[in-house]
């Protein structure tokens, strides 16, 4: 029987700590190790399945803790509540920036994306309006969430979105630039950002849009032609 010769496998560098951790989190292999299995069992099926609902409960205990407590809620304390550890929260979401980024990513989502979509469901008034009001559910974490984004682009967003439905609102409401309008709604939120707040903030905001009303009514009348019996002759 011909003896088999075993060898041991190339050696391969070991990559930097930090990376190793966020990697192992995620179930991926380093790219050094080729095709080598992994000696661990975070990727087996029910390790995954078993971080997917830590991460979903996680998800929920902070969207619950800072809807009450606004973004500065404790982690400890989120943890706790999804009933796991504080290290399982940091694998997932090394800073609190990165975790209200995900708590509020729908809500931002709804205010950023496709306001087209509110315009086929809406009138644009009501379209404009229900986006305030969604911007309005943000009160309390708008601060944190616009600087949660590291690009700082999340205004230009909003700003994006609000001028598509000023624009289909013009006629019934006046022009005004987004950036105007986002100025006057933060100013809103800065006074009244608690959630026993929120009846007067909606009521400001109609205000606004009265105003907005308002002007463009009497622009039309400055435009309207003169109705007088003219020249006697």
């Amino acid at each position: 029987v011909r003896e088999r010769s075993w060898r041991r496998p190339p050696q391969v560098e070991a990559p930097p700590i930090g990376w190793l951790h966020v990697t192992a989190c995620r179930g991926a292999a380093h790219p050094g190790h080729g095709n080598f299995p992994q000696p661990d069992a975070e990727g087996s099926p029910m390790a995954r399945a078993d971080a997917h609902r830590n991460r979903e409960r996680l998800i929920a205990a902070a969207h619950a803790a800072m809807t009450t407590e606004g973004p500065d809620a404790s982690l400890e304390a989120i943890a706790r509540a999804a009933g796991v550890g504080i290290a399982t929260l940091y694998r997932n979401w090394p800073t609190r920036a990165h975790l209200i980024r995900e708590v509020y990513a729908d809500a931002v989502s709804a205010l950023v994306d496709d306001p087209h979509a509110r315009l086929a469901a809406d009138p644009p008034v009501a379209a404009l309006r229900g986006w305030i009001s969604d911007l309005f559910d943000l009160a309390p974490s708008l601060r944190a969430v616009i600087e949660s984004d590291p690009h700082r682009g999340l205004v230009d967003g909003f700003e994006a979105a609000l001028a598509v439905l000023l624009d289909a609102a013009r006629g019934e409401l006046a022009g005004v630039p987004p950036r105007d309008l986002i100025m006057a709604l933060a100013g809103i939120i800065g006074i009244l950002d608690k959630p026993h707040d929120r009846a007067r903030a909606d009521a400001l905001a109609e205000l606004l849009l009265d105003g907005l009303r308002y002007r463009a009514s009497s622009a039309e009348l400055v435009k309207a032609p003169s109705t007088g019996s003219g020249d006697a002759g």
